[in-house]
């Protein structure tokens, strides 16, 4: 890691001959935001059942296309979340389908996402920070595992914004989707 420090992540993802060492650095893993880790799952169901919940997240077909695009090409094995992201990913679906099509996605969260590796920090940490207050105590979970050096794929902005000063890549969605449509 130390020899790319503070290298544009776009940069090395649309130069076909600097990505390799792109796809060395995100294989061991990303650590995902709370929407992508929806988008991830609920994709997931909407392409095995052919259905459509995707939608009622304000999430397109296209965006989870692009994710899934991107854990390929980088071969990315493991996506990286931590308990307060599966929180709130429960949260987020419960409070936009039924008990029925929750049950659904814990069984597709078993089957995907059951040997992940997982961060943790502990709410004294997270509550010690400057950001605290502003963002949650996923958000800051996050902060703190860029700090790590870990990379970080969000669908929030301002995350990715307290992420980037930091030796790891935060990559919002919307600009991977950009940068995909404009390689093809």
């Amino acid at each position: 890691m130390t020899a790319l420090k503070n290298l544009n992540f776009f940069e090395f993802y649309c130069d076909r001959k600097k990505r390799h060492n792109l796809i060395h650095l995100l294989k061991s893993g990303v650590i995902i935001d709370t929407k992508v880790l929806v988008m991830y799952l609920v994709g997931f169901y909407d392409t095995i059942n052919n259905t459509d919940y995707l939608n009622r997240f304000s999430i397109s077909r296209d965006e989870y296309k692009t994710l899934i695009k991107f854990k390929e090409e980088m071969e990315i094995e493991n996506f990286i979340v931590t308990p307060y992201i599966l929180t709130e990913v429960y949260n987020e679906i419960q409070n936009k389908t039924n008990k029925d099509f929750i049950k659904k996605i814990i069984k597709i969260m078993r089957l995907l996402i059951k040997e992940y590796p997982e961060k943790y920090y502990e709410k004294n940490l997270i509550m010690e920070r400057n950001k605290f207050g502003d963002f949650d105590f996923s958000d800051i979970a996050n902060f703190l595992a860029t700090e790590e050096e870990l990379h970080l794929l969000t669908k929030d902005r301002p995350v990715c914004g307290i992420c980037k000063p930091n030796n790891a890549f935060a990559i919002h969605m919307e600009d991977l989707m950009g940068v995909q449509s404009g390689i093809r």
